[in-house]
């Protein structure tokens, strides 16, 4: 049986024949055979979003045939940013902790395991006393710091104090000099004496309040300061309370699991409890920080997975929502720099985008740097199936194939995208030029003779025809060829100007150093001697003047061309010029405006036909109710309303009167036109003249 290597990305087609094989493998052939088809579909998409299926099945599928080969599968399979990977992260964990030592792993995987787990027991525990001893030295700065500030607060205060008291004696003794007055001397004990046997006056009262007021205060402060100095110890001891316990238990539980002189079993049926938990711990721990990344990459592509709405090819176009959402998608994972899931992502679009040639060449680009004969692979599926009517990416893979060396394939492209699209001009360029590279000069020619015969239109065959003369004279070096093709050309179309001047062209360069000055005037009396029109044979020969006067040897010659165009093309010159300095007429706009005279003149007739009528009727009705002071007379009873001259004639006899002097302008411009040529080429007798028509305009 085969699987095709892309047809897994197919996800269903492949998830339904990897769940319909297992029953039928019986024989140990078998078994290889389905591991083989189980490696090749993990191998192709098993890092795709939704290949969590085909993983799921892997799993289940070894977990009975070959148990030491699951975890290994595991941490492969959790290694891959797939869909609902916590799911199956923590059915891993019930596999770790519900299935027996020896049957997941080996003697020497327990033994490995066991070594990284006292190691990394020991590495923990250093770390963790490192950490003890930095928040106990945090503590300790913490308390002398706290015992600065109550230091200083203290100090702060006691100024504080002794400032007020000095304060309050000074209040004393102010207040006895108040008492006092001024009293003679010698009876200062006795006042004094008095003064003390009174009652304290209010102002000493009002001292004393304020110096309990500020003792009051000043105790609050050392209340607070005591109080704040006390909270800050009792959070460091807190600390060391809290942490210190939990890291010696962490610290114990590692010891309690794992002895650090205890010895490594021989068997597996010598390991203790401590020591199989020890490996399931360990199991965890190395696949903790894959967990952690695969989950922050999933929450990247999350938003790319769920706009992805038509994940299946479809001749209809997609949206470009859709497009938008695939290329920012793939340009995420190209950065991530990571090829086998960057490559399954391509594949992946280029299932749903197959008729976009963007997609395809961006593809390419990532792939030329990594693998040339994938690259050549991916172009001729996308030229020979999906593409087949892209001249670019045919162009591109031709270039890339001749840039490798394989001009067959090379030539395979470029006459596969002939065939499909016939006649297109980059591709038979292509062609041409590739064979012109690898030296077969003739074959390339007859490509570019082939299309001369095959195009339609008049311009295209004088394009082809000037490609396959640059190619006879500049590769093929067959300037005999060349001319003899031109002059087989002419013959076969006289009245081409752009053969003559090819010719003239290829005489003009043809020589080495000089051109040749007779095969250019053979040419320029060839062209003279034609059947060109007139204006076309001017311009030939005022050439041909030119180039006597730049090239020419013979002055005789010169003479000879200069006295034949005065005689003959001269005035045919001079009359093209004065056309294209006088402007052309528009005869459309003067019948526009003679359109819009005579609507205006109409309008205007009609417009006083009917302020007269009107006018002729008041005036009736006016005299009819006794006008003038209101008297009727008979005259103004009998009179008749007004009459218009003219009923519409007028302005169809105008119209007509124009149109037949347009005619005999028309038929006046034909007959001045002929006589001009009869002029330039000398006018036979009987030859009609042309007259003038008079200037009748009738209005």
């Amino acid at each position: 049986m085969w699987l095709p290597h892309k047809a897994v990305l197919a996800m269903k087609l492949g998830k339904n024949l990897l769940f319909i094989l297992p029953p039928i493998c019986q024989f140990d052939d078998d078994k290889v055979f389905f591991l083989r088809i189980y490696q090749r579909a993990v191998e192709a998409c098993g890092q795709d979003y939704r290949s969590d299926k085909i993983w799921e099945a892997y799993v289940e599928w070894e977990k009975q045939t070959d148990k030491y080969r699951v975890l290994k599968l595991y941490r492969q399979f959790l290694g891959c940013v797939i869909q609902r990977h916590q799911y199956h992260f923590d059915k891993f964990r019930e596999w770790i902790f519900f299935t027996p030592v020896k049957d997941m792993v080996t003697m020497e995987d327990i033994k490995e395991l066991l070594t990284r787990h006292k190691a990394e027991a020991e590495r923990r525990r250093i770390e963790t006393e490192k950490k003890i001893k930095e928040e106990e030295e945090q503590a300790r700065a913490a308390a002398e710091e706290a015992a600065r500030l109550a230091e200083e607060q203290r100090k702060q205060a006691e100024e504080e104090e002794a400032k007020i008291q000095e304060d309050i004696k000074r209040m004393q003794e102010e207040q006895k000099m108040a008492v006092l007055g001024d009293q003679p001397p010698g009876i200062e004990e006795v006042t004094m004496e008095g003064v003390e046997d009174q009652e304290p006056a209010p102002v000493e009262a009002e001292e004393e309040a304020v110096q309990e007021e500020a003792v009051k205060e000043e105790a609050e402060e050392e209340e607070k300061v005591e109080d704040v100095v006390a909270m800050q110890e009792d959070a460091v001891e807190e600390i060391k309370e809290e942490e210190k316990p939990e890291a010696v238990e962490q610290m114990t539980e590692d010891f309690d699991k794992v002895d650090m002189e205890e010895p490594l079993p021989d068997s597996p049926e010598a390991l203790t409890a401590k020591q199989e938990a020890a490996i399931r711990e360990q199991m965890l721990l190395d696949m903790a920080p894959i967990h952690e990344k695969i989950l922050a990459e999933i929450e990247e592509v999350v938003t790319f997975e769920d706009g992805i709405k038509r994940p299946y090819f479809h001749v209809k176009e997609l949206e470009r929502v859709q497009l938008k959402n695939w290329k920012n998608y793939l340009n995420l994972i190209i950065e991530k720099k990571n090829n086998p899931r960057t490559i399954i992502l391509f594949e992946r679009c280029l299932i749903a985008c197959a008729f976009y040639e963007g997609f395809w060449i961006k593809y390419i680009n990532f792939m030329s740097d990594i693998d040339k004969e994938v690259t050549s692979s991916i172009y001729r599926r996308a030229c020979m199936v999906h593409l087949v009517k892209k001249p670019y990416i045919h162009l591109n893979w031709a270039a890339f194939e001749e840039e490798r060396g394989n001009l067959e394939i090379a030539r395979e492209a470029l006459d596969h995208i002939d065939k499909g699209m016939p006649g297109l001009i980059a591709v038979i360029l292509r062609r041409a030029g590739l064979e012109r590279r690898t030296g077969n000069i003739e074959q390339g020619g007859d490509i570019i003779k082939l299309a001369i015969e095959n195009c339609r239109g008049r311009e295209t065959r004088d394009f082809w025809i000037n490609k396959y003369i640059g190619y006879l004279q500049y590769s093929a070096k067959e300037i005999d060829v060349a001319r003899k093709f031109l002059n087989e050309q002419i013959e076969r179309n006289p009245r081409n100007k752009k053969l003559y001047v090819r010719l003239l062209d290829l005489e003009h360069s043809s020589g080495t150093q000089y051109p040749n000055c007779a095969a250019v005037v053979a040419v320029f009396d060839k062209a003279l001697t034609s059947s060109l029109t007139i204006e076309e044979k001017a311009g030939f020969s005022h050439r041909r003047l030119t180039f006597l006067e730049e090239f020419g040897d013979n002055v005789t010659a010169i003479i000879s061309a200069y006295e034949d165009h005065n005689k003959n093309w001269k005035t045919v010159l001079d009359e093209k010029k004065k056309e294209s300095s006088v402007p052309i007429k528009d005869y459309k706009r003067r019948d526009n405006y003679s359109n819009n005279r005579n609507y205006n003149r109409d309008r205007n007739y009609n417009r006083d036909r009917n302020y007269n009528h009107q006018n002729n009727y008041n005036q009736n009705n006016f005299n009819n109710q006794g006008g003038a002071g209101g008297y009727k007379t008979s005259e103004n009873l009998h009179q008749q309303p007004f009459t218009p001259a003219s009923d519409g004639n007028t302005n169809m006899n105008y119209n007509m009167q124009h149109a037949q002097q347009q005619q005999q302008y028309q038929q006046w411009y034909s007959q001045y036109a002929q006589q001009q040529q009869f002029a330039a080429q000398g006018a036979p007798q009987g030859a009609p003249q042309y007259q003038q028509p008079q200037q009748n305009r009738g209005y």
